[in-house]
């Protein structure tokens, strides 16, 4: 997401940084006579209502993805372009924002509702908000980031954010803050990887959104010591090297006798716990494309069961036969992967044909089972 400010009607020829296919520009300062044109990009924007130079917000889109403008949202409180995506695999709404300082417009929690419900079942809003709340980072909470938390959550949405400051004020007085971040709906955070960036020399820098059809993979939470450490062990280091008879009188004394001390629990705990071995099963993280396909399927079957149509019906059978095509190619893939990933070094080859080899267990009927518990 980028912050643009234009306040004379323009052409420009440029190109968008950092391969981005949606970009999303907060207080534009654009006007009904304002021209921007970058190569390969459209431009939709939404301006103040009343006309002048000042907020709006506008949205960048790559020409190739398929899409078409939404009605914009003009109010004095909150200006928002929106586009809608039809990609199969991802279809939603994309809005991008820019809500004035609180000091000119004080927003309740019935604008934001207003808002959200016009953005539809599924979208990403990104842009200045200009509402601070702890949840997404801020430094502070104020009472336009109260009403937008309490309207995410009425709305069942959710936030994502950098973290990190997004707006850098160039007064000594004044301390960097989190103003920019996004709210999703209906979209697993999973599926997102979010990150700052400082390319450009703005006191806004922007933030990088990426959606993905497949899960990310998140790092594991570092730990000292896990389920299989040997906890005598661990006790025996740590008694065998404690030496009581230290000298504290100094703040320096104190110091080094922490740093000793901790980093005697860290070698022990390195000695009491074996090295993590990788996992042998294999994943099973379904795709949007495969969600995708079964809402279709679902539809398509809800529609056949009301009309009884023939036509509704082969639609409905081509869906299906499409589904388990698509399962069956990832059920190859992911069964590929585990069997390469199999090793003599981890053992971990004997204990998948250990899985293979064991018989099945014989399941007798229902009948002969309760025959068997009433005689018994």
């Amino acid at each position: 997401m980028e912050r643009q400010r234009t306040g004379e009607p323009q052409t420009r020829t440029d190109t968008v940084p950092n391969n981005i296919d949606i970009l999303l520009a907060s207080e534009t300062h654009f006007t009904d006579r304002t021209v921007l044109k970058i190569p390969q990009y459209s431009l939709y924007h939404s301006n103040h209502p009343d006309g002048t130079a000042h907020g709006g917000a506008a949205i960048i889109i790559r020409t190739a993805l398929q899409h078409f403008e939404a009605p914009a949202y003009q109010t004095d409180k909150i200006q928002a372009s929106i586009l809608r995506i039809t990609d199969r695999s991802w279809p939603l709404h994309i809005a991008a924002l820019y809500s004035p300082t609180p000091h000119r417009h004080r927003i309740e929690v019935v604008d934001y509702d207003t808002f959200l419900r016009q953005l539809g079942l599924r979208f990403i809003a990104g842009g200045d908000w200009n509402a601070k709340h702890t949840d997404w980072g801020s430094r502070l909470t104020t009472p336009k980031g109260r009403n937008l938390l309490q309207s995410i959550t009425h709305h069942n949405c959710s936030h994502l954010s950098a973290g990190t400051p997004t707006y850098w004020p160039s007064h000594p007085n004044k301390t960097p803050d989190l103003l920019h971040f996004f709210v999703l709906k209906n979209i697993g955070l999973n599926y997102t990887h979010i990150e700052a960036t400082r390319d450009l020399s703005s006191d806004h820098t922007p933030i990088i959104l990426t959606l993905s059809t497949h899960t990310f993979s998140k790092p594991a939470i570092p730990r000292l010591t896990s389920p299989k450490a040997d906890w005598n062990n661990f006790r025996a280091h740590i008694n065998e090297n404690t030496h009581l008879i230290i000298q504290l009188k100094l703040p320096a004394d104190i110091d080094n006798a922490v740093h000793t001390f901790t980093c005697l629990i860290q070698e022990a705990a390195r000695r009491s716990t074996p090295p993590a071995t990788p996992g042998n099963g294999p994943t099973n993280n379904t795709s949007l494309h495969i969600r995708a396909l079964v809402t279709e399927k679902r539809r398509a079957r809800s529609r056949w069961q009301r009309s009884l149509n023939p036509l509704d019906k082969r639609e409905y059978n081509r869906l299906t036969r499409h589904l388990k095509t698509s399962l069956q190619d990832i059920r190859n893939v992911t069964f590929e992967t585990y069997i390469s990933s199999l090793s003599k070094e981890d053992h971990s080859i004997w204990k998948a044909t250990k899985q293979f080899k064991r018989p099945i267990p014989h399941v007798p009927p229902a009948s002969a089972r309760r025959w068997h518990l009433e005689h018994n």
